[in-house]
C-alpha cells in the first residue's frame, strides 16, 4: 500500500511540475494597433517575423503591462501576441527581450516559446506560459489590431 501511495505522490508531483498553466499575471485592458507600413512593423510581413512594441507611446493605445511581441506564425497566416511581462518575474525592470526566436526573461533566465502561438515556457523556472492577447488583421487598413 505504501508503494503505491508513494508512486502517487511521485506522479503526481511530476505532473504539477511539467504542466503549464494560466499565466499567474494580471489581467489588464489591452488595445493596440499595428500598422504594417511602418518601418519597425514591416518584419511581421513575412512568416516568422517579430516585433517588440516595449510601451506605447500613443495614450489611447494599450500595450499590456510591459509591452507586447506580436509574432507572424511560419506556417499559415495568423499573428499572436505575448505580454513582455514575465510570468515569474513580473516586476518592469524585468520586461522580456528577444533572443532569436524566443523570449528571455533577464532576470529568471527563462525562455518562452513565440512561433507555435502558445507563449509556453522553454527552460528556466517558470511554469506558466506568457500573457497571450488576440491579434486581427484588418487587410482594408493594412494593420492588425490586438486587443483582450
Amino acid at each position: 500500500m505504501s508503494k503505491y501511495l508513494l508512486s502517487l505522490c511521485v506522479g503526481l508531483l511530476f505532473f504539477s511540475c511539467t504542466s503549464t498553466t494560466e499565466t499567474p499575471l494580471p489581467k489588464t485592458s489591452v488595445y493596440y494597433e499595428v500598422p504594417l507600413q511602418l518601418s519597425q512593423y514591416r518584419t511581421l510581413l513575412s512568416p516568422g517575423g517579430i516585433a517588440l512594441i516595449p510601451h506605447s507611446t500613443i495614450a489611447s493605445m494599450r500595450a499590456g503591462l510591459a509591452g507586447l511581441a506580436v509574432v507572424h506564425a511560419i506556417d499559415r497566416e495568423e499573428y499572436y501576441a505575448f505580454d513582455l511581462a514575465c510570468p515569474v518575474e513580473p516586476a518592469p525592470w524585468a520586461q522580456l527581450q528577444l533572443s532569436g526566436l524566443e523570449l528571455r526573461c533577464p532576470k529568471c533566465e527563462s525562455h518562452f516559446d513565440l512561433l507555435s502561438g502558445t507563449g509556453r515556457p522553454l527552460s528556466g523556472p517558470a511554469r506558466s506560459p506568457l500573457r497571450s492577447y488576440r491579434v486581427q488583421r484588418l487587410s482594408r487598413q493594412d494593420k492588425l489590431l490586438v486587443t483582450n
